[in-house]
């Protein structure tokens, strides 16, 4: 009799360890679909560096969406209203966490860079102390960030009307889906 309880003590510890080994199994599933672990642990966001290092995790946001590039008469030096379009409502910033940190996401603060370096370029009648250093500032962003892209992309040499040189048009490249970043984006500036 004291056998036959012994064994089932034995297979209910082998049962109630499969069932924590299978729960265990499960949360890992739920984390790394949910993009990976760093998803899964809970963040304070009021720390310097305790939130997320994307607001779209690494796994969901794949390199997917394909850009030629091609001769637009969009966003030319002078159209100040046009460059103001590719801003989604709050500007691209983001409140995350329980006190509704504020973040700007990168894309848009390239955006809003780029922006900064054609409008000194345009009229430099604007530009005062404070707004070189932004002009400087922005420059060195999007060099830093073309860096941390590094785009291997072909492009060929070719004639131009100015001489030998490379102007990319018709080159397609694969990038990351940046409808899937404005979606993102609307959801949280509320």
């Amino acid at each position: 009799m004291e056998r036959r309880r012994d064994t089932y003590a034995f297979i209910g510890a082998i049962l109630l360890l499969a069932g924590a080994v299978l729960l265990n199994i499960r949360c890992i599933a739920i984390a790394l679909k949910d993009n990976s672990i760093e998803n899964f642990r809970s963040y304070s966001y009021a720390a310097e560096s305790d939130f997320p290092s994307s607001l779209i995790p690494y796994d969901e946001h794949p390199y997917n969406a394909r850009l030629t590039i091609e001769d637009t008469r969009h966003y030319g030096p002078t159209d100040d209203e046009e460059w103001l379009t590719p801003f989604p409502k709050g500007g691209g910033y983001v409140r995350l966490g329980p006190d509704r940190r504020l973040f700007r996401v990168t894309m848009f603060h390239q955006l809003y860079c780029l922006n900064v370096i054609r409008k000194a370029i345009v009229d430099a009648s604007w530009i005062n102390d404070e707004d070189r250093d932004l002009t400087t500032f922005c420059f060195n962003y999007i060099h830093q960030l073309s860096l941390c892209a590094a785009s291997t992309r072909l492009e060929p040499v070719k004639q131009l009307t100015s001489g030998i040189g490379v102007n990319g048009l018709g080159m397609e490249h694969t990038c990351r889906d940046w409808s899937l970043v404005y979606t993102s984006v609307e959801q949280h500036v509320k």
